[in-house]
């Protein structure tokens, strides 16, 4: 509070409206100058935080034609500069969005035999629409979890405290019913450019649920990809000691604590 980092649901809710109407989010509408600038198919994985991103990230990081880049921040500073140019009613310009794109593939990871990247921030669900105007060959995956599971996973972990909704149940309620209700949009908007998937499902039936993944990001089945935690890659999010172990379900958490959540679970009904 001392910092004036509060959440302030209505002007989540109002943001959150404009969102869809503040990107230009058909790719027939991509100036040629964007066409061809990457030359490495972009893979976003994007959902709420602590919902299983990062075991998305690493079943897909194991195949050999995919380096894994975690959590990058670059689109989120160019979705940041995009709406202070509509903000300021400039023109972005096809030389403009040509440069968000360089930028986006400036500086990635060594990626010697890959032709696909992740991205798994799961913030840059707020930002789909930008994400399939400025990349024609990117797929979006969203993965989805139970809402609260997430939400007790979300207050349970310290997240960075710009993510002010994080600190009350019943924020974290609010702002998870505002990121499903995007999502729906994203979904209708997107077609089959994005794959939603529940990760319980995924996580209950593995053997089945991961082919049919990699298949929907247009690559062929490795048998690496199951066993994805013997990877040495670094994994720098909450989750990476999750993500060295087997595949499991993680329910049923949140019942051991049901007279506690009543504020998240009621913020989440409304």
């Amino acid at each position: 509070r001392a910092e004036s980092l509060v959440y302030l649901p209505d002007k989540t809710t109002r943001e959150f409206d404009a969102l869809p109407g503040q990107f230009t989010s058909n790719p027939a509408t991509v100036p040629p100058a964007v066409v061809g600038v990457a030359k490495l198919r972009p893979i976003f994985i994007v959902g709420m935080p602590r919902s299983g991103t990062t075991l998305v990230e690493g079943v897909l990081g194991a195949h050999s034609r995919v380096r894994a880049c975690g959590e990058r921040m670059v689109m989120r500073q160019i979705k940041r500069e995009y709406l202070w140019l509509t903000a300021q009613s400039r023109p972005v310009t096809a030389e403009i969005q040509a440069n968000f794109v360089r930028a986006y593939f400036d500086r990635l990871p060594e990626h010697s035999g890959a032709d696909h990247i992740t991205d798994k921030n799961p913030w840059n669900f707020d930002a789909v629409g930008l994400i399939l105007a400025f990349f024609p060959d990117a797929h979006v995956i969203h993965v989805r979890r139970n809402p609260v599971e997430t939400g007790l996973s979300i207050f349970s972990h310290e997240l960075p405290k710009y993510q002010a909704f994080a600190q009350q149940l019943g924020h974290i309620g609010h702002f998870y019913g505002q990121y499903a209700r995007l999502m729906r949009q994203w979904e209708r908007l997107a077609g089959d450019r994005m794959t939603t998937i529940q990760y319980e499902e995924f996580a209950a039936d593995f053997d089945r649920a991961a082919p049919a993944l990699v298949r929907a990001c247009g690559l062929d089945w490795e048998e690496e990809c199951r066993y994805f935690q013997r990877s040495d890659r670094v994994i720098a999010t909450l989750s990476a000691m999750q993500v060295r172990k087997p595949v499991m379900e993680r329910t049923g958490r949140a019942r051991r604590y049901e007279r506690h959540l009543r504020p998240l679970v009621e913020a989440l009904k409304s």
